[in-house]
C-alpha cells in the first residue's frame, strides 16, 4: 500500500516515531491516534470523500501507514518514508502549524514515561526540518 495523502504521511510519521525506541507502549499508540484525529479534523483531512473526519478517515490512514511501514524493506527504507513523509508534511503545514506537530510529536514521545536519547534524536531532526 502506497502513502496518498498527508494524513498518511503524518500516520506514518506517528507510527515511526512511536516505535523509535524500539517499544511501543499502548500510550503511544492512544496518543498517535489522538495526535492524528486532531489534525485530520482541523484540516479537514477527509480520507474516504464522504464529506467528514471521522474514525473511518483516521482507520484508512492509519492502515496505509502501518502497511508501509510493516513493508519497508528495512529500516533504512523506513527512515526514508519518514524524511520524506516531514518534508511533505512540511510542504504542505504552515511554519507555526508544523511547529505545533513537532510539539505533539514530542507529547506522543513522552506518553510512555520517558524519551529515549535516540527519540531525542529524532525530534532534533524532525525540529530541524520544522525550521528550515
Amino acid at each position: 500500500m502506497e502513502l496518498k495523502t498527508v494524513a498518511d504521511c503524518v500516520a506514518y510519521i506517528l507510527i515511526y516515531a512511536s516505535g523509535y525506541d524500539n517499544h511501543i507502549a499502548d500510550e503511544e499508540v492512544s496518543s498517535a491516534r489522538g495526535i492524528l484525529y486532531t489534525l485530520m479534523d482541523h484540516f479537514g483531512m477527509d480520507q474516504d470523500g464522504d464529506g467528514d473526519v471521522d474514525v473511518e478517515d483516521l482507520n484508512i490512514a492509519f492502515t496505509r501507514a502501518s502497511e508501509t511501514y510493516s513493508n519497508a524493506d528495512d529500516g533504512d527504507a523506513q527512515a526514508k518514508y519518514f524524511l520524506n513523509c516531514c518534508l511533505l508534511v512540511k510542504e504542505k503545514l504552515n511554519e507555526g502549524d508544523m511547529k505545533i506537530f513537532a510539539g505533539k510529536l514530542r507529547e506522543l514521545m513522552e506518553a510512555d514515561g520517558t524519551v529515549a536519547a535516540s527519540e531525542e534524536r529524532l525530534l532534533d531532526v524532525v525540529n530541524d526540518i520544522a525550521n528550515a
